[in-house]
């Protein structure tokens, strides 16, 4: 018999959270790792596997933390919730065009295609933010990206 914890892990985009939470975050390689905000490991690498899943014991993405790129003030910020909240099967047509695409599962790349399918426009990631919402246990991201014409 399945329990919600199963079929939840099971459901989101294909993803394998059992193999996800029973390894640290330290477990995606890259060579550009480089520490930012509160001593989270990022990256500039649109490539590279991200920690975009953070687990709720993780005390340092009780606010959002950048894992891709920086800041700016000329990028148009959207959270990863209010996204699926807005257009459910437009966001799985999304993921699945995402998945079809051959970009990596976790990566920048993916969620840019993942986003330009989403919006209907060409769109370029510069910043991502993870953090966890310490009352539901859910995380989140946060997309800092541009509009191509």
């Amino acid at each position: 018999m399945k329990t919600n914890k199963d079929s939840y892990e099971d459901s989101v985009y294909d993803l394998n959270y059992k193999e996800l939470y029973s390894k640290s975050w330290l477990r995606f390689p890259g060579e550009m790792k480089k520490t930012f905000d509160s001593g989270v490991l990022g990256t500039r690498n649109k490539n590279e596997r991200l920690h975009d899943n953070p687990h709720y014991t993780e005390e340092e993405f009780k606010h959002p933390q950048t894992i891709f790129g920086s800041k700016s003030q000329c990028l148009h910020y959207v959270y990863s919730d209010r996204i699926w909240q807005a257009d459910y099967k437009k966001s799985q047509q999304a993921a699945a065009k995402a998945n079809a695409s051959g970009a990596d599962l976790h990566t920048c790349r993916w969620y840019e295609v993942y986003l330009s399918e989403f919006f209907g426009k060409k769109i370029v990631i510069d910043h991502i933010m993870a953090g966890c919402n310490l009352s539901s246990g859910i995380s989140y991201l946060v997309f800092g990206y541009r509009e191509l014409p």
